[in-house]
């Protein structure tokens, strides 16, 4: 294959392929070149961080969730408001919060007003932790890379783009529902 991607399997014949077949099926297939790039390009980044994350024992899902205590500025954070941050359900927080705390990078103690619910925050661990993985990320990560080689233009304006999509789709997300 050649770095266009031009062969069937690569992603210029991925797209072909795709807005051939649902356009057969009387779809409308403008958006389908968009969606499918941002598909395979989160598949990959996740692929990468992830690669990248677990030479500190941790998933990008950990280091996320760690990011998003690190900018709360040390303020305690209840476990169900983070979970709406993190769109994830309570469950999957808990999981995560619990391996965190047993890796000391997260406190988590009760909330003093309400007996079901938890409030977090970031341990010195886990800023130790998110400073080695973001080091990491910016020293390895092909996507640092590629953005790098940009022109100062290019990296603004794709800045700006995934910024007003993420804005948009946050405000059209609808959050996992919640059991309780």
């Amino acid at each position: 294959m050649d770095k266009t991607g031009s062969r069937k399997r690569g992603p210029v014949g991925q797209v072909q392929k795709g807005s051939a077949y649902f356009g057969a099926l009387g779809m409308e297939v403008g958006h389908f070149a968009p969606l499918w790039h941002l598909l395979k390009v989160a598949q990959l980044l996740e692929t990468e961080l992830n690669r990248i994350s677990a030479r500190s024992n941790l998933s990008i899902s950990d280091f996320h969730l760690l990011c998003a205590l690190m900018m709360e500025d040390d303020e305690p954070v209840r476990a169900t408001d983070l979970a709406h941050m993190l769109n994830v359900s309570d469950a999957a927080l808990s999981i995560r919060v619990r391996k965190l705390a047993a890796m000391e990078m997260v406190e988590r103690r009760d909330h003093p007003q309400d007996q079901r619910a938890h409030l977090l925050r970031i341990a010195a661990r886990g800023l130790a932790a998110v400073q080695d993985v973001a080091s990491a990320i910016e020293k390895d990560a092909s996507f640092i890379s590629w953005f790098r080689q940009l022109p100062n233009e290019d990296r603004q304006k794709l800045g700006d783009m995934l910024g007003s999509f993420h804005i948009f789709l946050n405000r059209h997300f609808l959050p996992i529902s919640r059991s309780d």
